[in-house]
């Protein structure tokens, strides 16, 4: 059913007509599964011993927290769906504290209400996950420091240069003849 919920979401804005294909659906279910495997995991390593947050997971998770809260203000549950895709993917192999394991289901829940719902009892909680209150962000923290610039010449991708978000264009600039 969550795989259902995510795809019908995912497929494009509400407003709009779109085709229906099972591979999407397919696509979803797999999703479903990382995150199953990754809760489960990271939730086995918690026990026992208080894992701390990445500095990198509590960046991209706060940035998740603004960017869903937003989008589902506005109905683009499009791409609230691939931010939850792009953070499992970016955080992955990072360690995850019990505390923004919760985050991170509390945000996923309305969009897969059946599975985080299971993950929620999973990880320790006795209570049901629809009860909590949805998490806020920290501004400072939801703010990218560095940003990726790619560099082309004539057309093709030559080079990606990670650069603070203040820098100046001709910074970029002597970086990419650098490079």
């Amino acid at each position: 059913a969550d795989s259902l919920r995510l795809y019908e979401m995912f497929m494009g804005p509400l407003e709009d007509a779109k085709p229906w294909s099972t591979q999407g659906l397919v696509g979803m279910r797999r999703f479903l599964e990382r995150v199953w495997v990754w809760m489960h995991e990271a939730s086995r390593k918690d026990k026992g011993e208080s894992i701390k947050t990445s500095e990198k997971t509590e960046k991209a998770l706060h940035k998740l927290i603004k960017k869903v809260t937003e989008d589902i203000e506005n109905f683009r549950f499009n791409t609230a769906i691939s931010s939850f895709m792009e953070f499992y993917n970016a955080v992955k192999d990072e360690p995850i504290s019990f505390e923004s394991q919760k985050i991170f289901l509390t945000l996923l829940y309305p969009f897969a209400p059946h599975i985080t719902e299971e993950l929620w009892e999973k990880i320790g909680n006795s209570y049901s996950i629809h009860t909590q209150p949805w998490p806020e962000y920290d501004a400072l923290l939801a703010v990218a420091s560095s940003i990726e610039v790619a560099i082309q010449v004539n057309g093709k991708l030559r080079a990606t240069v990670t650069v603070g978000k203040d820098i100046s264009k001709e910074e970029i600039l002597e970086l990419s003849k650098a490079d």
